[in-house]
Protein backbone atom coordinates (compact mmCIF):
# COMPACT_ATOMS: atom_id res chain seq x y z
CA UNK A 1 0.00 0.00 0.00
CA UNK A 2 1.40 3.14 -1.28
CA UNK A 3 0.88 6.91 0.33
CA UNK A 4 -1.84 7.64 -3.09
CA UNK A 5 -3.34 4.46 -1.90
CA UNK A 6 -3.50 5.83 2.05
CA UNK A 7 -4.44 9.15 0.43
CA UNK A 8 -7.59 8.07 -1.81
CA UNK A 9 -10.75 9.88 -0.58
CA UNK A 10 -9.15 12.63 0.95
CA UNK A 11 -10.09 16.23 0.16
CA UNK A 12 -8.06 19.40 0.92
CA UNK A 13 -10.59 22.33 2.38
CA UNK A 14 -10.14 25.87 2.44
CA UNK A 15 -10.43 26.64 5.61
CA UNK A 16 -10.52 25.08 8.53
CA UNK A 17 -13.20 24.39 11.97
CA UNK A 18 -12.42 25.13 14.93
CA UNK A 19 -12.76 22.16 17.29
CA UNK A 20 -13.44 22.51 21.25
CA UNK A 21 -14.58 20.57 23.72
CA UNK A 22 -18.30 19.90 24.50
CA UNK A 23 -18.95 20.77 27.56
CA UNK A 24 -22.31 20.19 29.82
CA UNK A 25 -21.90 21.90 33.34
CA UNK A 26 -24.79 21.08 35.33
CA UNK A 27 -23.59 22.60 38.37
CA UNK A 28 -25.27 25.13 40.24
CA UNK A 29 -22.37 26.99 41.90
CA UNK A 30 -20.13 29.08 40.39
CA UNK A 31 -16.65 27.89 39.64
CA UNK A 32 -15.34 30.32 42.35
CA UNK A 33 -17.86 28.95 45.03
CA UNK A 34 -16.35 25.10 43.85
CA UNK A 35 -12.59 26.50 43.95
CA UNK A 36 -13.52 27.60 47.75
CA UNK A 37 -12.30 24.45 49.36
CA UNK A 38 -8.91 24.90 47.52
CA UNK A 39 -8.12 28.55 48.52
CA UNK A 40 -5.46 27.90 50.98
CA UNK A 41 -3.51 25.86 47.29
CA UNK A 42 -3.90 28.10 45.18
CA UNK A 43 -2.10 31.45 44.58
CA UNK A 44 -4.63 33.84 44.03
CA UNK A 45 -8.26 33.90 45.55
CA UNK A 46 -10.89 31.57 44.02
CA UNK A 47 -12.35 34.70 42.12
CA UNK A 48 -9.37 35.28 40.53
CA UNK A 49 -8.87 32.36 39.68
CA UNK A 50 -12.48 32.01 38.13
CA UNK A 51 -11.52 34.90 36.14
CA UNK A 52 -8.53 33.88 34.97
CA UNK A 53 -10.14 30.17 33.64
CA UNK A 54 -12.95 31.78 31.85
CA UNK A 55 -10.56 34.43 30.43
CA UNK A 56 -8.34 31.88 29.02
CA UNK A 57 -11.05 29.44 28.23
CA UNK A 58 -12.57 31.91 25.91
CA UNK A 59 -9.55 32.36 24.19
CA UNK A 60 -7.31 34.65 25.33
CA UNK A 61 -3.69 34.56 26.29
CA UNK A 62 -2.39 33.50 29.75
CA UNK A 63 -1.44 37.20 30.29
CA UNK A 64 -4.22 38.75 29.16
CA UNK A 65 -6.26 36.23 31.28
CA UNK A 66 -3.89 37.05 34.19
CA UNK A 67 -4.23 40.54 33.64
CA UNK A 68 -8.21 40.45 33.34
CA UNK A 69 -8.03 39.09 36.79
CA UNK A 70 -5.76 41.48 38.23
CA UNK A 71 -2.89 39.32 38.17
CA UNK A 72 0.64 39.04 37.04
CA UNK A 73 1.01 36.54 34.41
CA UNK A 74 3.18 34.60 36.30
CA UNK A 75 0.83 34.13 39.13
CA UNK A 76 -2.31 33.15 36.04
CA UNK A 77 0.30 30.80 34.50
CA UNK A 78 0.64 29.21 38.22
CA UNK A 79 -3.01 29.26 38.50
CA UNK A 80 -3.96 27.65 35.26
CA UNK A 81 -1.40 24.74 36.29
CA UNK A 82 -2.79 24.06 39.59
CA UNK A 83 -6.37 23.33 37.73
CA UNK A 84 -5.08 21.35 34.88
CA UNK A 85 -4.80 23.08 32.33
CA UNK A 86 -1.65 23.11 29.93
CA UNK A 87 -0.80 26.50 29.40
CA UNK A 88 0.59 26.05 25.81
CA UNK A 89 0.47 29.41 23.96
CA UNK A 90 3.07 30.74 23.33
CA UNK A 91 1.50 33.88 21.50
CA UNK A 92 -1.47 34.70 20.13
CA UNK A 93 -4.45 33.23 20.98
CA UNK A 94 -5.02 32.45 17.16
CA UNK A 95 -2.14 30.77 17.16
CA UNK A 96 -3.59 27.90 19.52
CA UNK A 97 -4.62 26.13 16.82
CA UNK A 98 -0.80 25.25 15.29
CA UNK A 99 0.63 24.82 18.25
CA UNK A 100 -1.78 22.40 19.86
CA UNK A 101 -3.14 20.54 16.69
Amino acid sequence: MGLADIAAGLEVTAEQRARGVATVDATESSLAERLAPFADDLPCSPDEAEAVVETYAGGESVGTSARAAGLPPMTGAKTLHLLGERCRRSGRPAARWFVTG
